[in-house]
């Protein structure tokens, strides 16, 4: 515990602009993918209609989108972690 209050201690002032830059991007990516799932749902009419899908099937247009923001967001947690536990050997 005390090691990493040394390692807190000794960063740089400089360093936690980053990670207030890096929440701002993540909150804006997040923004995006949410605005992105919601512009795919409100199309979902339209594309049943042009492209004559039923309505049983239209909720696979939404499950094979989510996917790979799910996968993103799978693999950004585990670099992130090992990320951490790198730094805090």
């Amino acid at each position: 515990m005390a090691d990493l209050k040394q390692q807190t201690e000794a960063r740089a002032p400089g360093q936690h602009a980053h990670l207030g830059w890096a929440l701002v991007l993540i909150s804006i990516a997040q923004l995006m993918v949410v605005l992105d799932a919601t512009i795919a749902n409100i199309a979902l009419p339209y594309i049943g209609q042009d492209l004559q899908i039923s309505q049983a099937n239209l909720s696979w247009i939404v499950t094979g989108y989510a996917w790979p923001s799910v996968a993103c967001c799978c693999s950004a947690d585990a670099s992130a972690t090992c990320t951490a536990a790198a730094g805090s050997s």
